[in-house]
């Protein structure tokens, strides 16, 4: 008896706009990092923990924001041959604008808690001269 190979089915589509959205989070991480930087986590002033999701954070919200935008605007088309590679462009583009989101987010998180530091630095310096301006005003310098 003659056995016959299993032939490759196509990718599903959805798996398809994942990879590219993936792949633009990716793109994007290389563009506003100049590299990949790895997750890591911080402590801020207050005691929180904060998550630095890293070039991987960007693939995750890449591919996330390729399939919602591929299903809210592109999922009902059924795309074969080039048409896929459109598709796919698409779903790339996507990705690198929603890593491009999630950079900004922590970003910003980390800008405000750096205004807050500087903030609270600053007023302690503010009270410090204060309290060394009546020493100083009895015994000044000639």
């Amino acid at each position: 008896m003659k056995r016959v190979k299993a032939m490759p089915q196509e990718l599903p589509h959805w798996l398809i706009i994942v990879i590219a959205g993936g792949s633009g989070g990716f793109f994007n991480a290389l563009l506003v990092d100049g590299g990949l930087v790895l997750p890591s986590s911080t402590t801020l002033s207050d005691g929180r923990k904060m998550l630095y999701p890293g070039f991987i954070g960007n693939m995750l919200v890449g591919g996330a924001a390729a399939f919602l935008m591929w299903g809210l605007y592109g999922g009902a088309v059924a795309a074969s041959g080039p048409a896929v590679f459109q598709v796919a462009a698409g779903a790339l583009l996507a990705g690198v604008g929603g890593g491009r989101i999630l950079t900004n987010e922590v970003e910003k998180l980390l800008y405000r808690e750096s205004n807050k530091v500087l903030g609270e630095t600053i007023q302690k310096l503010e009270e410090k001269v204060s309290a060394l301006e009546p020493e100083v005003k009895r015994n000044p310098k000639s």
